[in-house]
């Protein structure tokens, strides 16, 4: 029987660090907040983690730099700013993100990988507040 790898989507590789938090930056700003995504009978409800550091939802957003990020997602080849959207903004199954792109599981994996490392030698570096 043949088995094919597990595709762990929710890896972010080192070099990707400052890129990623930027991203995770820009999804928050096109999602315009994140109480739209989740149901409401779970939209109050805190994991004990959770409750203990500071939730994304209280970050404030940084405008600025999530408009240099879209124009330059936008900028990206269809495919790889289709896989990006896909892993920030949309964030829904896999197998249906890569059957619409025409792509196996593991290729959607190296398009995110792929637009990341675009994306972090196009993107100027921003000092963020702390």
């Amino acid at each position: 029987m043949l088995m094919k790898a597990y595709v762990d989507y929710n890896l972010v590789k080192a070099e990707h660090e400052e890129i990623h938090v930027r991203l995770q930056n820009w999804a928050r700003w096109v999602r315009g907040g994140n109480t739209a995504l989740s149901h409401p009978m779970w939209r109050f409800f805190k994991e004990k983690e959770a409750s203990e550091s500071v939730p994304l939802d209280h970050i404030p957003i940084n405008s600025l730099d999530a408009h240099t990020l879209e124009k330059l997602v936008v900028d990206l080849p269809e495919k790889n700013r289709h896989a990006v959207r896909w892993w920030y903004v949309y964030a829904n199954n896999p197998r249906k993100a890569a059957k619409l792109l025409g792509v196996t599981m593991d290729a959607l994996n190296e398009l995110v990988h792929d637009a990341r490392t675009m994306l972090k030698n196009r993107a100027k570096p921003v000092a963020i507040r702390k």
